[in-house]
């Protein structure tokens, strides 16, 4: 026993940093409290008929008139209480509260995948612990997608036991649980991030079996496939109600073929309109297309947006009240053009999308990745870096090429991968480069540390590497709008657009505007230019401990503390900027509430609502001992608590016994 804990003890240590350091970051949620998310809030309010329903009938229905003009109600709610997959879950999250639980998952899962490939478990302690911190991972835990960041989770350990299927001798255990992991993944109900999770496997499993075959027969490779296929068919078995119910409702929405052959002109539909699809219109699916200048938000966060803009604007507007009403006037004047943007210098925002924030990994993280490519053994390097430019370039969607009919390799995919005209967001595939950076990072820190000497004859390669990442940062530092671009396109066409014409009409109000988008370009610059002296800082440290390290002057028992405290440091620092940890004067988070208010948040009656309640409830026969029926229904579960509780159960009242939101033609 005791040689066997000193042997793994290493993997409990980790368990319980990772437990700390989520508990920590999310320390509002062990006071009962969950982040205010947009989502969620949206999800309670469209769910709430269903809710109401089996809250008093004690029976689930299967459709709700609450969404579009009614729906399948599996795809709005559904509970397993006594699944399998949903008791595992709270097995390997330690039953921990969310967002807590995700964080735990996201470094628990990479972890696996250091251990499937042989990785010094100090690195993967510290890659793991970076990977929960990177800042997609907060904003889309913050925004509420709850099951894409579950289903995203699994995606590292997937690859991992898929990895050692192919490369370990007792293969039959991995597939075992790579079963186990993917059925988790579809469990977590967000088949967009699965496919993706297919994708991954299909490059990196091309390479492996190629790799295999040099060292086993094919014989042996097929039957490893085969013992993945098994795996593959067992996972979607368990999941396989709600996936083909999905399939069949897809086929029936925007997602399935069009059987109209006119528009609402009445005349004929183009049948050769080239943003036609066998699945949802071309703009529709790359209508989040990642754009070219914000792939640099993985490296400088302030490539795309400025944190603390909206504090400095309304400084701004004390100091310089003319200019800046000139910019509001502008904004007002052009809000069509600046739907998409978060609008003219209004919004922290200024990328060519409706919204995002910075996918930032890290300027060292990404130079010890290149290292990576460098140093590490085995080809599962070169399915991570294939995978992830193929990634990157699905990202940019109609920005690679210009438009929806030249965006050749969107297209491709559209017209000839099964399935990949069934999803949107394309930037979301990014998440296969988020998982590949850390674990060619670590790869090739695992490599240098491993074995110096060897290391040393490929010094070169480091020279260069280092070389051309700190002459790029350098270059983005004398000459910010290198790679960045300042204003969206948006934005850009109304100082040109309104510039001119305001020129033309008041020269004096333009003074006041040009001088005003001046002040909020040189507010963005400086904050790109912050960044990128920080991205710089930390290339340079890091670079310096491995020359270090490759001159003896040090031992690989320093580099990886030294290397590891510069990347939580940077990862972390950039982290603290989406943490909703923001506390008032009276000490209360201003991000966070109780979990009893969300209910309240999403259904939140409005006038009109009490005045129609009052008009459709005077219509139905005995409508308040129907209320006081349904109400102590609710009240005996515990659910009524107060007068607006008692409010609202009249409006399940009236959604019981009326066509409430059904238009009837006459009085039929």
């Amino acid at each position: 026993m005791g040689a066997w804990f000193k042997k793994n003890y290493v993997h409990f240590v980790a368990i319980g940093i990772f437990l700390i350091a989520s508990m920590v970051f999310y320390r509002p949620a062990l006071q009962g409290l969950i982040p205010q998310m947009h989502d969620i809030t949206t999800h309670r309010s469209s769910s709430k008929e269903l809710v109401d329903y089996k809250n008093i009938s004690g029976e689930s229905s299967l459709w709700t008139s609450r969404t579009f003009s009614g729906m399948p109600a599996y795809q709005i709610m559904n509970d397993y209480p006594k699944a399998i997959p949903k008791f595992l879950l709270h097995v390997l999250t330690l039953w921990l509260p969310y967002p807590i639980n995700m964080m735990f998952l996201l470094m628990l899962s990479l972890y696996i995948l250091f251990m499937c490939l042989k990785v010094d478990p100090w690195l993967a302690l510290i890659g793991s612990l970076c990977f929960g911190f990177f800042s997609h991972f907060l904003n889309i835990m913050g925004a509420g997608h709850t099951s894409k960041t579950h289903a995203m989770a699994y995606m590292p350990a997937i690859l991992g036991t898929f990895y050692a299927v192919f490369t370990r001798k007792n293969y039959l255990r991995y597939g075992i649980a790579f079963a186990l992991f993917l059925s988790l993944q579809l469990f977590a109900n967000h088949y967009q991030i699965t496919y993706y999770t297919i994708i991954l496997l299909s490059i990196v499993g091309v390479f492996l079996f190629v790799s295999g075959l040099k060292k086993e027969s094919a014989v042996v490779q097929v039957k490893k496939i085969g013992l993945l296929g098994v795996g593959a068919i067992l996972a979607f078995m368990i999941s396989s109600p709600s996936i083909i119910l999905t399939n069949d409702f897809a086929k029936q929405t925007i997602r399935g073929k069009s059987e109209l052959t006119i528009n609402k002109s009445g005349t004929a539909i183009d049948q050769d309109d080239p943003n036609k699809s066998e699945g949802l219109p071309r703009d529709y699916i790359t209508e989040y297309s990642y754009d070219k200048g914000e792939l640099m938000s993985h490296l400088i966060p302030n490539s795309i947006e400025t944190e603390d803009h909206q504090d400095w604007m309304e400084q701004m507007q004390r100091k310089h009240q003319g200019e800046f009403s000139a910019l509001y006037q502008a904004y007002q004047a052009n809000a069509d053009t600046l739907r998409r943007n978060s609008g003219i210098f209004v919004g922290n925002y200024f990328g060519d999308q409706t919204s995002a924030r910075p996918h930032y990994i890290g300027a060292l993280m990404f130079f010890l990745a290149i290292l990576g490519l460098i140093y590490a053994k085995g080809w599962v390097r070169w399915g991570l870096f294939s995978a992830s430019i193929l990634a990157v370039l699905l990202s940019l969607g109609q920005n690679l090429g210009g438009s929806i009919e030249n965006m050749w390799l969107t297209n491709f995919f559209i017209d000839y991968v099964p399935m990949y005209n069934k999803f949107r967001a394309v930037k979301m595939i990014l998440v296969i480069v988020e998982i590949s950076i850390p674990v060619l990072a670590m790869l090739g820190l695992n490599q240098i540390l491993k074995d110096r000497e060897q290391a040393n004859k490929q010094k070169r390669g480091f020279i260069i590497a280092a070389g051309a990442m700190v002459l790029f940062l350098l270059a983005n530092v004398a000459k910010p709008d290198l790679v960045a671009s300042f204003f969206s396109t948006n934005e850009e066409m109304v100082i040109a657009g309104y510039g001119d014409k305001l020129m033309m009409e008041n020269p004096t109000e333009f003074q006041l505007f040009d001088s005003g988008t001046e002040m909020v370009r040189e507010k963005r610059v400086v904050g790109y230019m912050s960044d990128a002296w920080r991205a710089l800082l930390f290339v340079v440290f890091g670079a310096g401990i491995l020359l270090l390290y490759f001159l003896k002057v040090i031992k690989r028992q320093v580099v990886i503390p030294a290397i590891g405290l510069l990347l939580l440091i940077d990862t972390v620092g950039i982290a603290s900027r989406f943490s909703k940890n923001e506390q008032d004067r009276r000490g209360e988070y201003v991000m966070w509430m109780n979990k009893d208010d969300l209910n309240n948040r999403a259904v939140v009656p409005s006038k009109a609502d009490y005045d129609i309640l009052a008009l459709e409830s005077a219509k139905i026969p005995d409508f308040a001992a129907r209320k006081n029926q349904i109400t102590k229904k609710l009240k005996d579960k515990g659910l009524i608590d107060g007068i607006a509780d008692k409010k609202l159960a009249e409006f399940t009242t009236l959604n019981f016994n009326s066509n409430f939101r059904v238009f009837n033609l006459g009085n039929s």
